[in-house]
């Protein structure tokens, strides 16, 4: 008997915490490629990928087969017991190390993963340079997760404040955007430190996003290279958050290599699999060795059904050439963006590369964020049958665009039809008040 999707609404709402019910109240019942169907069987093309998981599509029918595999053998859990679902997906992800000896640690959530990797730095530090260097950087306007130590690393004040009471040694410094921070020359990242008395080797690391991912936000290459040789002079260890970027969305498998620089760590999650909760740590064998056998691990991490499904996705991106195609077809996407952004003045501006990108929507006689516009301008899409997620980034304002990596051209121009014709509304909102 079909459920009526106004009960399932109903019921979300009686037990979720409020957190939860942001997003469109549009009932998934199922998708597959770049399409989502509601309950009522309306379709939806998804420029969403969940919220950037799906990189080959919803119910890629070689990552079901991999999972139905797996779960009928029975092998439902394993813990850090040896697998061959762990071991496949590992060899698969060898030739994406940063450096041919480079060791992979399995875990469930970017946010986990994120936590590891500061874990890493600073006991390395300790244990190499002693208390002194206790520091981690991160920048303005930076996520890196819900947890403790992955929101007092990122750079969004309302975030920490259930944090109070911590002394944590984490400093933010500006983000060089363009935008939002207009100084985007390296000798804002030394007056930070300077400003807060913080010298070089007080610093164990430094996290950064490779685009910031509540913007599509990137740094500029030259900032990024003077921040990688700045580590590697005072003896930081520098992590890239890759959870959103990885695997193909900016049209490269991860997105710092359009920066030309070699991190120590580099953090994965949502388009490792596109579709199973899994994360992971990549980077230098002396950092992940720190700990004795059973010192550091994660009940839920390297799970042998979500390494299954990673495996198979990995697989068919070579073999499809996915990331070739997501920098092709973002092409068409960043052209048909900029042209949009000319057009209404409530665009403050459009950042991103690849399969990803962000308009961020602002009041325009101040440029101040307008979470209500966007919030409008993506409720009308979803209207007119485009899944987008609700706006994120700096004041809730900018509506995120990412669909799918292995959507096509036509359909891509599909997709910014309906945007234009929700964008031209807010328009006329405008004219009306």
């Amino acid at each position: 008997m079909p459920v009526d999707p106004q009960d399932t609404l109903d019921v979300l709402e009686r037990f979720e915490p409020l957190s939860l019910q942001g997003q469109a109240p549009v009932v998934w019942e199922r998708a597959e490629g770049v399409y989502v169907w509601d309950a009522s069987g309306r379709r939806y093309l998804d420029f969403s990928a969940g919220v950037l998981v799906a990189n080959v599509g919803h119910g890629r029918p070689e990552i079901v087969e991999a999972v139905i595999e797996t779960a009928r053998k029975p092998l439902l859990f394993s813990y850090s017991f040896p697998t061959h679902e762990r071991a496949a997906l590992l060899k698969e992800m060898e030739t994406l190390l940063v450096r041919p000896d480079d060791k992979v640690m399995l875990l469930s959530t970017g946010a986990e993963a994120i936590e590891c990797a500061i874990k890493l730095v600073r006991t390395w530090a300790v244990r190499t340079h002693g208390e002194r260097r206790e520091y981690v950087v991160s920048f303005e306007r930076g996520f890196h997760g819900r947890t403790a130590g992955a929101q007092l690393a990122g750079g969004t004040p309302v975030l920490k404040e259930w944090l109070y009471g911590i002394d944590a040694p984490f400093i933010n410094v500006p983000f060089p955007d363009g935008f939002r921070t207009p100084e985007t020359s390296f000798d804002s990242f030394l007056g930070a430190l300077q400003a807060e008395g913080v010298e070089p080797d007080q610093v164990a690391g430094v996290i950064v996003e490779s685009y910031q991912g509540g913007g599509a936000s990137f740094a500029p290459v030259e900032y990024m290279r003077a921040l990688a040789a700045w580590c590697a002079e005072h003896g930081a260890k520098l992590i890239m958050d890759e959870v959103q970027s990885g695997f193909g969305r900016t049209g490269r498998w991860f997105a710092y290599e359009h920066y030309g620089i070699t991190p120590d760590l580099v953090v994965c999650g949502k388009g490792i699999s596109s579709s199973m909760p899994l994360s992971a740590v990549i980077g230098r064998r002396e950092l992940l060795d720190q700990f004795a056998p059973g010192a550091m691990s994660s009940t839920h991490g390297g799970h042998p059904v979500c390494c299954a499904a990673a495996r198979a996705n990995l697989e068919v991106m070579k073999r499809d050439g996915i990331v070739e195609h997501a920098a092709s077809v973002g092409g068409v996407m960043a052209t048909a963006l900029e042209e949009l952004a000319d057009r209404f003045d409530f665009v403050g501006a459009v950042h991103g590369k690849g399969l990803v990108y962000a308009l961020h929507i602002v009041r325009p006689d101040t440029d101040e964020p307008d979470a209500t516009a966007a919030a409008r301008i993506v409720s009308d899409c979803v209207a007119r049958g485009l899944m987008l997620f609700a706006p994120v980034g700096f004041g809730g304002a900018n509506i995120k665009i990412c669909p799918p990596l292995v959507i096509t051209a036509q359909e891509v121009r599909d997709g910014l039809e309906i945007l234009e014709g929700a964008l031209i509304r807010e328009e006329e909102r405008d004219g009306e008040r």
